[in-house]
């Protein structure tokens, strides 16, 4: 893969604005759907979805006219001297760049149809009433109110489509849509040559000037049919249903290049100071000015071909098989691209071919050999245009704010060429042109080598951030971690949702007992809002043994009469998913046959019943298996640990720099790995660690497991869960897509947890990207307690397909920022993929206390606006404008959860 194919290295920093405007159970139960397609699904449904994409959005071309209006008589009817019509033709690329860029800003707040199609139309009336000029500075005054109006249309549409397209599809599709400039300057060429053979002179108007009419009232028309066709965002498109929405808007989320909908995420000023921030952008700027600078002879073509010696009509004839053979270049070069997944050698190749072409020009008055070059020019400069673009949208994929804006500058600056491109072909100069013929073959030479400079300074960014990934063993694109478990069909990308039966029945369990809890999963709600896996914990086998012929573990026959095959089957026909519990030992935790030993056989057996979930727990193993060190585990349930971490009588510490992976600890986790990865062509199962933290596990537990517990066991006490999210809450460096910290099970509902400790549990857990198993027997569980583990924005927050990232403490508040067992951090910030950012705010104090969250101490929302939208997630109500800071009444241990969007 191309350097810059891959996610760059700034993208990591920019996901926290990426997002989608509002997300509902629905979206997030359909985003869970979509991960567990299979891979045949998932190519018939982006079949069908591009097709009817493509319907609506690619068949738009506009003609241009003034090319071909220079070889009637506009000339001598508005009484143009020396360059004056070159001034005509610069002066359209000023009002074109003054306006590129807030068109473009704007667009990211308006519906783009209506936006895009009414400009559309406002030019074509602008270019029809060029017919009524009657002088010079007439002329001047429509081009450059016509290049107002035009700014915002192909910038916009490159831009539109990169909120469409992943990026493997974008720069085939820009490419269908820029070979419409060569089929329009083709059927212009056709049109002109009729228009002012056969219409010069009717009704007392020179043939140009019906030209105009001609081509501006059917650019009015057309606007407005595409104005109910053209699509807005996946998210407010009319003509695609819920399901196809939310697909295209999943699609882009899992491609690294692709975003969905962030309009709102960040303001225009920070989307401008984030784009000049941005070194690339400058390298890209030049590689794109000199492309279109390369392009000037476009808007003199018909005057170029006429120096062939040919009249007017004649001459306009000649251009059409030109563009048409231009327009299949431009199709095949971004098709082959796009397949070949690279760009720079094909935009270097293209522009050295118009190099070509500009010295032959120059060089010879030979018939043919002119005659070949005037292919060679558009053929080589014109293909690479859409590369360019699809590059830079490629590169800054994200946030879509300054996409909008990097698209926009590029643009301007590459549009500047033509104000001075413009006067490279006065009428002096002809036939040959030797002043613009240098400086074009000058210029294509210095755009190939531009992008042959650009692809590797890419590729050098990326080896760099390779290489930190290795160093690091964790993400900094913001997709994975380098060495991650990484399993199949997405399993164990994000955190598991579901349910867990030890806090519930300890070993009181049954396959009645399993099964209702499914169904209730299933009619409660939850399983809608992805809470998918119904786990069975200790205490499932016979005691006595294992099978001994097959060395199997023989499920109970009292508690599970179908066995675990059947229970699963029980669970599966719901549509949820099945998990199953062993240990790293000999026996499990509650004295029943583990799996050291005989990992193959149980992975192996596990996989024919049908299991999608193993917890693998770390009880009684034999002492050769200890480790050779011990590790500090600054867990307040374990003794010894001071406030700073730190374990100061721990015996036999490991040396400084020791690599946890070696240990025993690991090994053995390491061996139900293997053994799980061995199954996975007959079952893709997630592997949970349950090790309590042991052997420095955020070390080493990304490459060995999905989750790995980083504390002993949770109970359902106020001081035992804000240990644990105390001590998480230093161990979140390691989280990210396809590794989770497990904080162990959710208390909702179970022991004498207030309301709002549960809230502040549930929430806490949610916002730290861990594991959502629920733990409490849902058959009596309270609405007032089931409903905050259905709350669908924590719940979206913790699942975003695109951030794998937690929130962070951005303040500590009441704590010090120790291992304080009492006092867990009370401010904490986060970006979702979602439109908006989450702050929560947290009284651990024993009474009701105030917080607030001040706007510019939260490192998403900035320093530069201090006006923001904010929602309360408990109750949905919308808190209106807030300026610089909100405050909240809290009672003890509560905690306030902030949906807070664009300024406003």
């Amino acid at each position: 893969m191309e350097a810059s194919e891959k996610v760059e290295p700034t993208c990591h920093v920019e996901l926290s604005t990426a997002g989608l405007e509002g997300v509902d159970a629905e979206r997030q139960a359909m985003s869970i759907e979509f991960a567990s397609r299979d891979t045949e699904w998932h190519k018939r449904a982006t079949r069908k979805l591009l097709m009817k994409i493509d319907l609506h959005l690619l068949p738009w071309v506009v003609l241009i006219a003034l090319a071909q209006a220079k070889l009637g008589t506009l000339t001598k009817d508005l009484g143009l001297k020396g360059t004056e019509y070159n001034t005509i033709t610069s002066i359209l690329f000023i009002g074109y760049i003054l306006f590129q860029l807030p068109s473009n800003l704007l667009l990211t707040r308006v519906r783009p149809a209506l936006y895009l199609c009414g400009m559309m139309a406002l030019w074509g009336t602008i270019s029809a009433l060029q017919s009524t000029t009657k002088s010079y500075v007439g002329e001047l005054l429509c081009r450059l109110f016509l290049g107002a109006a035009e700014a915002p249309f192909f910038s916009g549409c490159i831009f539109l489509m990169s909120s469409w397209y992943r990026a493997d599809e974008l720069a085939h599709r820009i490419g269908i849509l820029y070979a419409g400039v060569a089929l329009a300057n083709m059927f212009g060429g056709l049109i002109a040559a009729g228009v002012l053979a056969d219409l010069n002179g009717a009704h007392g108007l020179a043939g140009w000037r019906w030209l105009f009419i001609i081509e501006g009232s059917a650019t009015v028309g057309i606007a407005l049919i595409a104005m109910w066709i053209m699509p807005n965002y996946p998210s407010t498109t009319r003509w695609l249903n819920i399901e196809e929405k939310h697909y295209a808007e999943w699609r882009l989320a899992q491609d690294a290049a692709g975003e969905i909908d962030d309009r709102y995420a960040i303001t225009p000023m920070q989307a401008v100071r984030m784009a000049f921030k941005d070194w690339k952008l400058y390298l890209f700027m030049i590689m794109h000015h000199l492309n279109l600078l390369s392009q000037s002879f476009t808007y003199f073509f018909p005057s170029i071909v006429k120096s062939l010696g040919y009249n007017n009509t004649t001459t306009l004839l000649l251009t059409v098989p030109v563009w048409f053979a231009t327009f299949i270049v431009v199709l095949l070069v971004s098709y082959h691209s796009s397949r070949t997944k690279e760009r720079s050698i094909h935009i270097a190749c293209c522009m050295l071919v118009g190099a070509i072409g500009n010295i032959i020009m120059i060089t010879t008055n030979n018939l043919g050999a002119r005659m070949f070059a005037m292919y060679l020019l558009p053929i080589g400069v014109l293909p690479p245009f859409q590369l360019i673009l699809a590059w830079i949208t490629s590169t800054f994929a994200r946030p879509l704010a300054k996409r909008s804006v990097v698209v926009a500058i590029c643009g301007m600056f590459g549009n500047a060429s033509s104000i001075y491109g413009s006067y490279l072909y006065p009428d002096s100069q002809a036939p040959k042109y030797v002043v613009a013929g240098v400086v074009l073959a000058c210029t294509c030479c210095g755009c190939a080598v531009m992008a042959i400079i650009i692809r590797f300074v890419l590729k050098m960014e990326n080896k760099k951030l390779d290489e930190q990934e290795e160093r690091n063993g964790v993400t900094v694109r913001g997709f994975r971690s380098a060495n991650a478990l990484v399993l199949p069909d997405n399993v164990g990308r994000l955190p598991a949702l579901g349910w867990n039966s030890w806090n519930a029945y300890g070993c009181d369990v049954n396959e009645t007992k399993i099964v209702t809890a499914a169904t209730q999963l299933n009619t409660s709600g939850l399983q809608a809002l992805g809470y998918k896996y119904v786990n069975i914990d200790d205490c499932w086998s016979v005691k006595s043994g294992r099978d001994n012929v097959t060395n199997r573990i023989i499920p109970n026959p009292d508690t599970f009469p179908n066995g675990i095959n059947g229970t699963a089957q029980q669970v599966h026909d719901l549509g949820l998913k099945i998990g199953i519990y062993s240990s790293a030992g000999y026996e499990t935790c509650a004295g029943y046959p583990a799996s050291l030993g005989y990992e193959t056989t149980d992975s192996q057996t596990f996989a024919e019943w049908g299991i999608d979930y193993l917890k693998y727990d770390n009880c009684n193993y034999p002492s050769q298996w200890d480790d050779e060190y011990n590790a500090c585990i600054p867990d307040s349930d374990y003794p010894g640990v001071n406030p700073n971490g730190t374990c100061p009588g721990l015996a036999d510490p490991a040396p400084a720099g020791y690599d946890w992976s070696t240990s025993n600890t690991t090994k053995r986790f390491n061996i139900m790995r293997d053994a799980l990865v061995s199954v996975q062509d007959q079952r893709v199962i997630l592997y949970s660690l349950c090790e309590w933290g042991s052997a420095d596990v955020p070390s080493w537990g990304n490459g060995t497991g999905n989750s790995w517990r980083v504390t002993g066991d949770i109970n359902a006490t106020w001081d035992r869960i804000t240990a644990i999210a105390n001590m998480n809450a230093h161990e979140l460096s390691s989280v990210d897509f396809w590794g989770h910290n497990d904080p162990d099970m959710l208390e909702v509902g179970n022991g004498n947890l207030t309301i709002e400790e549960n809230r502040a549990h549930f929430a806490l857990w949610a916002i730290m990207k861990s594991p959502l198993i629920i733990g409490t027997d849902l058959s009596t569980l309270p609405e007032t307690h089931l409903s905050i583990l259905k709350n669908a924005d924590l719940i979206a927050f913790n699942q975003d397909p695109v951030i794998g990232k937690p929130a962070l403490p951005y303040k500590q508040g009441y704590n010090n920022g120790t291992y304080n067992p009492h006092y867990p951090p009370e401010y904490w910030s986060g970006a979702t993929s979602h439109g908006w950012n989450l702050v929560l705010l947290f009284n651990s104090e024993d009474v009701a206390a105030s917080r607030t969250a001040v706007w510019s101490e939260i490192p998403q929302l900035g320093k530069h606006a201090n006006r923001y939208r904010v929602e309360d997630v408990w109750t949905g109500k919308d808190l209106g404008c807030v300026h610089k800071e909100y405050t909240v009444q809290l009672e003890a241990h509560d905690v306030a959860v902030l949906k807070v969007t664009g300024t406003c």
